[in-house]
């Protein structure tokens, strides 16, 4: 078969193997582990609600030193404001500042990645000392990571595996000829992840190295049982042939029950493992491809190459050569003799390692150890000290829902004795005028607008002294509403949102403006507009004299005045106190010295204002006080008329009469009577009287119309214009939208900590007892979530996978015992690699505890089947001790080179990766690997010694 369709299978394959090449760069590539949380989480809803409700937004700190200046920040502003910045807030602290960038993109998009590269290369070409940190910086140096390590990773792997195939195969060949079969399918799962929606960081980096690792011995098979039939003097196509059909059931088991640990962690919750699993059980499946059909083609091809380039194998040391060192004789000697002892010391070995990984401490989060890579631990240290902690906490509410209690709650919100909130950001929430310009400073408002704009807001509240962003959206509104017309009530329910306003006085505006029509910025202007004498004339209508106006007009010395300018004349003129002397000036003669020292002692006063002395001339006063006022009339004619009065019921209770009242009643009754002298008095006194009486209209109308006008020149719309270039949306959209609202916390916690896990189960408890409903929004809040899954997801793994691998390997044997030995043996292997971390009082990442359980099990157990298949078919002719011999001759090739292989690459995965949880996967792949390969030809071999009577004998016959 392979003979004659040798051609058509390598073109094939190298057709696939350009095109996936070429693929593999556009392989989206997912930073966010925050995706993977549990499709029923309540975090993971949260997050899916924020970003469709509110949209998805990246964040970046950059602290910078040596900023001695305003002028400096704005600079420095200015420069970091480049493409895909939507947002910059600024703390300073001495002469350092910390930027808060919003970006417009999430944190783990390409734009996003390329707009902190920019802002790096920016600070970096104007020499600025800066630290960073955020998601957005974290994804960034991931990405830079894995794309000069991967690499870097893959060129140390292949020199180190090319060098273990040497050494342990008996050509120079082989070795080129594994790698070649790897490399293809390597480079055909990585291009196939093309269809998948995008592949972890996490999986990207380690599923190259590790389907090197794991399935480079299906190659070793097959090619090992190729050399045995050519050693049986079959041809070239008879020996590949037969090799093919023999070695392809052990492939496919050593394959599936890899695939099975595979499938395994597929089922955790925390959805990154089935991310994990399904690449690399699809790399196994690749690889079991490329073996199966291409490496025939291979051997067939470079056969005589193969021959021409052989060389002793290190394994040729465990076979007897003379007097020549036997590592085999003396290997089997230790294990028949030690067949009681290392047994029980397995026994102990694992019961410890059981106790010990029961005890280790674990990390829940991937992001956590970041923080101790010496770059990124420089930066977050700094801005820490100088700052504090910055966990960005998003609450998300039904936007009917009132959250003022709510937000006292988590103003006071403790645990141990502190609060850790450091701001508090919502849309009802008040802030003092230097929050608000804190927070809007990025909207380029002069400072002196927004006290206006503040003012305006309290302005029937002077005590008042905080806003709310609520009240500044509906600011905004109004302001939007005053260029509109609007009938006396439109107009008056509009102001009435901010400003009293009465009937009276919006109808005395809308008659001096002469319209049934107007709007806010219309009156404004009208009173606002400087006029001529002539022109204010015409506008007051009478309202005020010729002779008035221009004496206000001269007084002010203007040739043009504004009706705020005039009104604000007369209702200074009105409220001011005089003294008797000036209030005759004041008065142009109208009431004589005599008569005003009368009324300013009647009054008991040294000064009054008009308005008091309209009250008294229009007070009303009982006979003795009238004949005071009145002295001209005679006494006797004023007491006939206060009798007459009083028969006719105008007295009042206490019998009193205005001035006005009783001389225009002794002018209609008592006229025959009167002297001319008496009668001139009386005309006199109705002429003043009458004068003061359009004074008091005149106040009547400056007091009406007063308030109004003080309250409308606060509406100076050449400072307030600015209201126009403010989008509202740019405000409340943060806040608020048709059916959430969101409040905005800033927690000085890290995201992961005892202390973090304590305070904010307390905010949860808040929640969860004053809303109905809520989202909890952080990155200690998705730790948690995924914290709560752990050990769900380890007991499903592990069941799985044992149970899957068991039921794989009962099949192939036709035994329950045999997969029960060679599951105790990895699983022991595995507790003990678990174990080490708590020993040397490291921290594990837990996903990776439950990721390399899976992986050892599944991969390494391949060495036990091998073991295992070969000591039935040895014992079928041979003793225990033999069979054990013949076993360990057989399969120690392959497990050597692959536990070798397996062991280089988790070493190089650790020590050449800086990411915390790829360089401890990689660590404890290396030291499982090694571990299990320890524990397959140290206690497997005893275990079927001792059970051999008991429990194979009756399966190897």
């Amino acid at each position: 078969m392979f003979r004659k369709f040798k051609v058509l299978i390598i073109i094939v394959f190298a057709l696939i193997s350009i095109v996936c090449a070429i693929l593999i760069p556009f392989v989206n590539i997912n930073y966010d582990n925050s995706s993977y949380l549990p499709v029923d989480s309540k975090a993971k809803a949260g997050l899916e609600l924020l970003e469709s409700e509110f949209g998805s937004s990246g964040y970046l700190l950059v602290m910078v030193e040596d900023i001695t200046s305003q002028d400096e920040i704005n600079d420095l502003r200015a420069v970091l404001a480049i493409d895909n910045v939507n947002k910059i807030d600024y703390r300073v602290k001495e002469d350092k500042v910390l930027f808060q960038i919003v970006l417009e993109e999430n944190d783990h998009s390409v734009a996003t990645q390329e707009t902190v590269s920019n802002i790096i290369t920016l600070l970096k070409n104007e020499n600025y000392k800066y630290y960073m940190s955020g998601q957005s910086y974290l994804t960034y140096h991931y990405n830079q990571m894995i794309k000069h390590q991967l690499p870097k990773i893959i060129l140390l792997v292949i020199p180190i595996v090319l060098l273990i195939l040497v050494v342990m195969t008996t050509s120079y060949i082989e070795p080129l000829l594994f790698l070649i079969v790897i490399g293809i399918a390597i480079v055909l799962n990585m291009g196939t992840n093309i269809f998948l929606p995008n592949v972890s960081y996490l999986t990207y980096s380690i599923s190259p190295v590790l389907q090197l690792a794991l399935c480079m011995d299906y190659s070793i098979i097959l090619l090992s049982r190729y050399r045995h039939y050519k050693k049986q003097n079959f041809s070239k196509n008879e020996a590949i042939n037969k090799a093919w059909k023999t070695s392809l059931v052990p492939i496919l088991s050593s394959s599936l029950t890899t695939v099975a640990g595979f499938v395994a962690i597929m089922f955790m919750k925390y959805r990154i493992g089935f991310d994990v699993g399904i690449v690399l059980s699809k790399g196994v499946l690749l690889s079991l491809v490329t073996v199966i059909f291409l490496l025939p083609v291979l051997i067939l091809l470079c056969d005589k190459l193969m021959e021409r380039t052989q060389h002793r194998s290190l394994l040729a040391l465990f076979k007897k050569r003379g007097d020549r060192v036997d590592l085999n004789g003396r290997y089997n000697k230790f294990i028949y003799r030690a067949r009681y002892i290392i047994p029980g010391i397995a026994v102990v070995v694992i019961g410890l390692a059981i106790y010990f990984q029961l005890h280790n401490k674990f990390i829940y989060s991937d992001i956590a150890p970041t923080y101790d890579m010496k770059e990124i631990k420089e930066s977050r240290e700094n801005i820490k000290d100088n700052f504090g902690l910055n966990n960005q906490v998003v609450i998300l509410l039904d936007n009917e829902y009132d959250p003022k209690a709510l937000l006292e709650l988590l103003g006071n919100l403790k645990y141990q004795n502190d609060n850790y909130i450091t701001s508090i950001y919502a849309y009802t929430q008040q802030y003092t005028k230097d929050e608000i310009k804190e927070f809007l400073k990025d909207y380029d408002i002069e400072s002196v607008k927004i006290d206006l704009l503040f003012d305006f807001i309290n302005i029937n509240n002077p005590v008042k002294t905080t806003v709310s962003f609520q009240e500044i959206a509906e600011c905004i509104d109004i302001f939007g509403k005053f260029k509109i017309e609007y009938e006396i009530n439109e107009l008056k329910a509009l102001l009435n949102q901010f400003v009293e306003v009465g009937d009276m006085e919006l109808a005395l505006v809308y008659q001096l403006m002469g319209v049934s029509q107007t709007s806010v910025a219309s009156i404004i202007v009208f009173f606002d507009t400087p006029y001529s004498f002539t022109e204010s004339s015409v506008i007051f209508n009478g309202l005020l004299s010729g002779d008035e106006l221009q004496a206000v007009y001269a007084t002010l010395d203007e040739v043009n005045l504004s009706l705020f300018q005039i009104i604000g004349y007369y209702n200074n003129l009105f409220n001011t106190d005089y003294d008797k002397n000036t209030m005759f000036t004041i008065l142009g003669g109208l009431v004589n010295l005599n008569d005003l020292g009368l009324l300013y002692s009647m009054a008991e006063v040294e000064a009054m204002n008009i308005k008091d002395l309209i009250t008294i001339f229009t007070a009303k006063y009982d006979e003795n006080a009238m004949k005071l006022l009145l002295a001209d009339l005679d006494d006797a004619k004023i007491a006939n008329a206060y009798q007459a009065l009083n028969s006719a019921g105008t007295l009042d209770e206490e019998g009193k009469i205005s001035i006005g009242d009783f001389v225009n009643f002794v002018l209609e009754n008592y006229a025959p009577y009167l002297s001319e002298e008496e009668n001139a008095a009386l005309q006199t006194a109705m002429i003043k009287i009458s004068y003061l009486g359009n004074y008091h209209d005149k106040i009547k109308m400056i007091e009406t119309i007063s308030p109004f006008l003080e309250q409308a020149s606060v509406f100076d719309f050449t400072q307030l214009s600015f209201v126009e270039t403010i989008n509202k949306e740019t405000i409340t959209s943060q806040f608020i939208n048709d059916n959430y609202q969101r409040i905005i916390l800033a927690v000085d916690l890290d995201d992961e900590s005892e202390k973090s896990f304590g305070y904010f189960e307390k905010m949860i408890s808040i929640l969860e007892e004053e809303t109905d409903e809520y989202y909890l929004i952080s990155s200690t809040s998705t730790i948690m979530t995924i914290k709560d899954t752990s050990n769900r997801d380890y007991i499903i793994t592990t069941v799985i996978s044992i149970g899957l691998i068991f039921l794989i390997i009962a099949l192939s044997f036709k035994s329950f015992l045999i997969p029960i030995i060679l599951i105790i043996v990895i699983e022991g292997a595995i507790f003990i690699n678990m174990a080490i971390p708590s020993l040397v009082g490291n921290k594990i990442i837990f996903m990776g505890y439950l990721i390399v359980g899976c992986i050892q099990l599944g991969a390494t157990i391949d060495y036990g089947i091998l073991y295992a298949d070969r000591y039935l078919e040895h014992r079928k002719n041979h003793n225990r001790l033999n069979s054990i011999n013949n076993a360990t001759r057989d399969s120690l090739p392959t497990i050597m080179t692959s536990g070798l292989i397996l062991f280089c690459a988790g070493v190089v995965l650790s020590t050449v990766s800086s990411i915390p949880v790829i360089s401890m996967l990689g660590r404890l792949i290396g030291i499982g690997g090694l571990v299990s390969v320890i524990s397959i030809l140290f206690f497997l071999p005893q275990i079927f010694l001792l059970t051999d009577r008991w429990f194979l004998k009756k399966v190897s016959k």
